[in-house]
């Protein structure tokens, strides 16, 4: 048997200590000879054969006079390589500072042969690695490690150990909880003993269900076992209560009731002296003298052991029970949440103000009256104060509280009154906090028309966490403000409130102490705000109703008494500015424009403005929490899809200007300037990034500023060139004119993305278009021959070119098979109906394929636009003009569509309207009319 000894904090921190041989040095406790693992297999090394399976666990505690005595002993059978690298290193950690740590053997199992793995010297190297550190936490611990050298596959690794813990704070009182294996946990053996002296009168508690522990009385002893694995815990539905959730452990506690716990605790939250004359009791008489009102003194005690007391948790010693004194906290400036409210409480009592500690726990609170009695069962401490009757829970370790958030109540479920007397536990009230944690004012600029990025300027106040996290952003200076990471941050708070991915112009943040709030102010510009439906454009101004959701699933018998959580109370506010454009017409608001009744335990109150150029809204949302009982889920459920289904939308007039008249108007009065300056303003605070090039270039291009669009993307390319960015330029390059230039950018995507079906459309188009038709089909044939997914559409491009080039038989001929290969694909059917239209070729059949097409796609504008030329070719001018409406109702701006409708205006006898559709589509795509010409439609 080996021991290692405990070691004080001030010992070296990282070290080994030799195994010494103790002879007949007997342990502080020795597992009793009846207690032995079962044996392992002799017979043979190979794992799984005569014997039992591998691992075997074997937990046995014992309470003795105020000490927890935890014993060991694991096997675990060395069956491959991979098992090897993984358990041949051991590492127990333990605590020093409470106990010892005792190795009863490290033996390697070969067989006969037994070998003793710390023979010849070898010595345990002892860590203390202080994992939480990160976390602001040290405990103290140290880690026992030892590399187990000659292990080979089929051998038996068997390790037994003991560590002793003795909590002087609440001594003589034991308690421990031991974590029980569940199933499916491959184990082979599983036992866990617990044995106290019936004088003890511990009491203990299995919190899983499934297993009946057997209790065994003997020779004034008794012991529980648990044997084996739990059964799986059953299923809950994701939303159920957590108090509903069983946690896979034993407990096992000598305090009578929660009132002896709180009792015990009691003496370590009685007020402290303070010197007089020192800071402290100069900070307290300032206090003091500021106000005479208790819930302002309050608030500046709370305030000043959140601010001047950093958080660091101190578990060493008898730290994780027992507070630092004040004195100490005060001095050092930091402390754990028993420290800070030890340095409350006794701050508050110098104020006259009725105070107390209260245990908690911040994760699984709600599980308390279900545990066993015992410390335990918290892992935090705030004050409970009451002031005119009312009660008020305070915790220090939090930032930012201030005067009207002092009545909110921490989301811990439930708390233990720390008193001398005793107490029970007291239930903590639900309810949403006084002011909100998010706070966001969105000011929509639509001025420019719709269809077009929309400028936000977005302003949003945040506290708790977040605003803690600007706070240390803005003491870190401008460096640390202008970054990439604060930059991503700013963006994904824009995306959350607008709901797609803005391109950011400026942004700015400030930190109030006073207030304890982080201020962010942002101007982006956002783009597909709005959709088109019913020939409606809408947008959606409701940003909180769309955002609740309550779908619980109580399909099953077994879940549908169980309640819905709803989550932890919180309060949110949302304020939004829509600005419009200027129309004939006014703009209508559809959904509920006010919302009287509780949604999944959610409040809102709404207010609406409405001018004829401008709708504002908001919605102030309290969250109670908390749980929906299962006879009102039903209930609930309908009313949050009623109002989901009525959320507010903003819907556009009717009649709109066309696409390119408000783009030709924004450019006559200025309207684009805003947005050109936010994509202006990314490129200058990003100067080497090709992407702000890119955006803006995007933007030029939507309305029809192809030189500058031209200009953008030589920057990107110098910047970063691609494939892609070197086909959109020779498209533009092609519009401007410049063909040689337009055919060397295809030439480059081609070198970088050789076998890309973009790339060969691309290319191929280009020598189709100007003469090259036999390269053409060449580098489309090498496409189709690669195979692949791109190979149905490389298919229609050959066809295109070959009707291009007057090749009508073999154009159709291969575009029948196409079809043939994939009947109902509705491009291919669509690309057959457009080909057979411009070689004006079997137009029966190409109705055929474009109704077709038409019936199966869920976007029809394309093949609308196809049929109306067939349309057109039959002579068929009226369906042709149906046709055309309806592609132009669907999609407003498609230049084709408007050329085709020009040209059938013209020869309907109306020049006027043919004019302006021909303007409006050669203005939208200069090239427009080159395809028309080359198969003799002509205006």
């Amino acid at each position: 048997m080996k021991r290692v000894g405990s070691w004080s904090v001030g010992a070296t921190l990282v070290g080994a200590l030799a195994a010494p041989a103790l002879g007949g040095e007997t342990p502080l406790y020795q597992p009793r000879p009846d207690w032995v693992m079962p044996a392992p297999p002799t017979s043979t090394n190979a794992p799984g054969l005569d014997g039992p399976l591998y691992p075997i666990i074997d937990t046995q505690v014992r309470f003795d006079r105020g000490t927890v005595w935890s014993y060991r002993n694991i096997a675990t059978r060395m069956a491959t390589p991979e098992i090897i690298q993984q358990a041949g290193t051991i590492s127990i950690p333990w605590q020093p500072a409470k106990g010892d740590l005792i190795i009863h053997k490290i033996e390697i199992i070969r067989g006969t042969e037994r070998i003793d793995a710390l023979s010849g010297g070898k010595k345990l190297e002892v860590l203390r690695r202080e994992k939480q550190l990160e976390r602001f936490s040290i405990d103290g611990e140290l880690t026992a490690t030892l590399a187990i050298d000659g292990l080979q596959v089929g051998d038996l690794l068997e390790i037994a150990f003991s560590i002793s813990s003795k909590e002087d704070v609440i001594a003589p009182a034991m308690q421990d909880a031991v974590s029980l294996p569940v199933d499916p946990l491959p184990i082979g053996f599983g036992r866990t003993r617990l044995i106290w002296a019936d004088a003890s009168k511990m009491k203990y508690k299995l919190l899983a269900d499934g297993v009946l522990p057997k209790v065994v009385a003997r020779a004034g002893e008794r012991e529980v076992l648990v044997e084996g694995l739990l059964p799986k815990a059953a299923e809950l539905p994701t939303d159920a209560p957590p108090r509903l959730f069983k946690l896979p452990i034993i407990e096992v506690s000598s305090f009578d009731d929660w009132a002896a716990v709180s009792r015990v605790m009691a003496p370590y939250y009685q007020s402290s002296n303070v010197a007089p004359g020192g800071d402290l009791a100069k900070q307290i008489a300032a206090i003091k003298a500021s106000s005479n009102d208790p819930l302002q003194r309050t608030a500046a005690a709370l305030q000043l052991v959140q601010e001047k007391v950093r958080y660091l948790y101190n578990g060493l010693d008898k730290g994780n029970y027992a507070p630092q004194s004040v004195e100490q906290t005060w001095t050092v400036r930091y402390g754990d949440c028993k420290a800070k409210t030890l340095l409350l409480l006794t701050i508050l009592r110098a104020l006259g103000i009725e105070a107390e500690a209260m245990l908690a726990h911040t994760q699984i609170g709600g599980l308390l009256p279900n545990r066993l009695p015992s410390a335990l069962a918290f892992n935090h401490v705030i004050v409970h104060a009451t002031i005119a009757d009312k009660e008020y829970w305070l915790d220090g370790t939090m930032t930012g509280t201030r005067l009207e958030d002092l009545a909110d109540v921490p989301p811990f479920g439930w708390g233990l009154p720390v008193r001398e007397t005793g107490a029970e536990l007291v239930e903590l009230p639900l309810r949403a906090p006084q002011r909100p944690i998010v706070a966001m004012t969105l000011d929509l600029d639509q001025r420019a028309g719709i269809g077009f990025p929309t400028v936000a300027q977005m302003s949003m106040t945040l506290r708790g966490e977040l605003a803690a996290a600007f706070a240390m952003l803005k003491s870190r200076g401008s460096q640390v403000a202008t970054s990439d990471t604060v930059r991503d941050l700013i963006l994904k708070l824009i995306k959350s409130a607008t709901g797609n991915e803005p391109v950011l112009g400026s942004y700015s943040f400030d930190y109030d102490p006073a207030t304890a709030a982080a201020e962010v102010r942002a101007t982006s510009a956002v783009s597909n705000l709005w959709w088109r439906e019913n020939g409606r454009w809408r947008f959606q101004l409701d940003r909180t109703v769309s955002d609740i959701s309550f779908d619980p699933d109580r399909a099953r018998a077994a879940w549908q008494a169980i309640p819905v959580w709803v989550g932890n109370p919180q309060r949110t506010r949302v304020a939004i500015k829509l600005q419009l454009p200027e129309v004939h017409d006014d703009f209508a608001v559809e959904g509920d424009a006010e919302i009287d009744d509780l949604l999944a335990n959610i409040r809102i109150d709404r207010k609406i403005e409405r001018a004829r150029e401008m709708i504002a809204l908001r919605d102030d949302r309290a969250d109670n929490g908390g749980e929906i009982a299962p006879g009102a889920v039903a209930a609930t459920r309908e009313r949050v899809a009623l109002a989901k289904s009525r959320l507010l939308t903003v819907v556009a007039p009717e009649k709109l200007p066309q696409r390119w008249e408000a783009v030709q108007q924004a450019r006559k009065d200025g309207r684009f300037k805003p947005i050109i300056a936010i994509y202006s303003a990314a490129i200058a605070n990003k100067p080497d990034d090709a992407n702000g090039y890119v955006n803006r270039a995007n933007f030029y291009d939507d309305v029809y500023d192809y030189a500058a669009a031209l200009a953008d993307l030589d920057q990107a390319v110098k910047l970063a060139p691609n494939a892609e960015l070197y086909r959109s330029r020779a498209a533009l390059r092609e519009i401007a004119g410049q063909i040689d230039k337009a055919l060397e950018d295809r030439k480059a995507a081609a070198a970088l993305e050789p076998t890309s079906t973009e790339t060969i459309v691309s290319l191929g188009g280009h020598l189709v278009r100007h003469g090259q038709g036999d390269a053409a089909l060449a580098l489309v044939d090498k496409g189709i021959a690669q195979g692949g997914k791109g190979r149905p559409a490389l298919m229609a491009r050959k066809a295109d070119f070959l009707a291009w080039l007057g090749r009508k038989d073999e154009a159709l001929q291969l575009l029948d098979a196409a079809v043939t290969a994939q009947p109902g694909s509705t491009n291919l059917l669509n690309e057959r109906c457009w080909i057979k239209a411009q070689l004006n070729a079997q137009l029966d059949s190409a109705l055929k394929d474009c109704t077709k097409a038409i019936e199966l796609s869920e976007s029809s504008a394309a093949a609308l636009d196809s049929r109306a030329l067939v349309y057109f070719r039959l002579g068929r001018f009226d369906d042709a003009l149906a046709d055309l409406a309806a592609a132009l109702d669907a999609v407003p701006h498609l230049p084709a569509s408007l050329y085709l409708r020009g040209i059938i205006n013209n020869r309907l006898g109306k020049p006027d309207e043919g004019k302006r559709d021909l303007a409006a589509a050669t203005f939208m795509s200069p090239l427009v009319a080159d395809e028309y010409q080359h198969f003799g439609i002509t205006p």
